[in-house]
């Protein structure tokens, strides 16, 4: 039995394969094209995202705190012992209970600030001090939350307040040792835990004491790129990486406290009638996500700053805060 062959076999001529190559690459690099124009568009909007991000909880973080800042529950600032306060300054005026002095940092053009107050949750003592030195006795069901090493304010709303350290809590939370100190972080007296007052049951409220001082600064750690990470940071500990600059201006009440002209703190001329802080901050991508470094400038709260010489995102972000405690004292105002 024969088998029929045609006579040749057929195949690709070399035109067919070329074009197929051709037809190929072209796919190809479209392909590739489309993913690296992907990638990037990716990497663009990841970078955008994390900066929203950032400035909208570094401007909510810092704008609760400046809100509550000279927060003293029912006491008024002329009632506090501000010397059963230990501070390095020794500073002794009543507005060290809002917003202290904005100090440049070392070496730098950074801007840092303090804000104090008491927290918004207070609790009740159980039973009356026998003595300016007894512990505080308090109320358990108000879930006491006082540490060791805290600072607290207590007041009875009779116009006597104290600030004092707390030296020891019982593990249920609601026996507290104090200790009184003078600016120089010394007993009082030679008395290591004398109130002003015995503290009696009623209208008496024990606060935690907040003082948070927050800064912008190197982390000491680089991007891939080698890029330089900054942070901001509050009591010393790191919470937002990515924030380059904060800056602050703070609100003067003039013209007889008809209008508000926003200052550095080197020009203020009374503290006594800043009744706003204006706060800007400097956010940075992580990744150089722009083709080329990007040439513009920036204003930070009335702060000038150069355009850096890098191809990462940048974006500023500002919030301007009303010191809501310190409303009722503007009135002595008269600029």
């Amino acid at each position: 039995m024969s088998i029929n062959r045609p006579p040749f076999s057929s195949g690709f001529t070399l035109v067919e394969v070329m074009v197929a190559l051709t037809l190929g690459l072209v796919l190809t690099s479209g392909a590739i094209y489309l993913f690296i124009g992907h990638k990037q568009t990716y990497a663009m909007s990841q970078a955008i995202a994390r900066i929203q991000e950032t400035g909208r909880y570094a401007t909510d973080l810092i704008g609760r705190d400046l809100r509550m800042a000279g927060h003293l529950g029912c006491a008024r600032p002329g009632d506090v012992n501000l010397k059963a306060l230990p501070q390095e300054t020794g500073q002794e005026d009543e507005d060290y209970l809002y917003v202290s002095e904005a100090v440049h940092m070392p070496d730098t053009s950074e801007d840092r600030i303090h804000i104090r107050f008491a927290s918004s949750h207070s609790v009740a003592l159980e039973s009356d001090m026998a003595n300016e030195s007894d512990d505080l006795v308090l109320l358990e069901e108000d879930e006491p939350d006082l540490a060791p090493g805290d600072l607290a304010l207590i007041t009875d709303c009779t116009g006597i307040a104290d600030i004092f350290s707390v030296t020891g809590v019982s593990d249920d939370g609601t026996i507290v040792e104090h200790q009184s100190m003078n600016g120089d972080g010394n007993q009082v007296n030679g008395d290591s835990g004398r109130l002003s007052k015995r503290y009696k049951t009623g209208s008496t409220e024990v606060m935690r004491f907040v003082n948070h001082e927050y800064e912008v600064a190197d982390t000491d750690r680089s991007t891939p790129a080698g890029d330089v990470i900054r942070a901001l940071s509050r009591d010393s500990e790191e919470l937002l990486p990515g924030v380059e600059q904060m800056k602050l201006e703070f609100g003067e009440r003039v013209n007889n406290g008809e209008s508000t002209s926003y200052r550095d703190w080197d020009s203020v001329e009374d503290p006594g009638c800043v009744a706003s802080v204006r706060v800007g901050f400097l956010i940075a991508s992580d990744e150089r996500v722009l083709d080329q470094p990007d040439g513009r400038g920036f204003d930070v709260a009335g702060t000038a700053v150069d355009p850096i010489a890098d191809a990462r995102l940048r974006q500023v972000f500002t919030s301007t805060v009303r010191l809501r405690n310190r409303q009722g004292s503007l009135e002595d105002c008269p600029k």
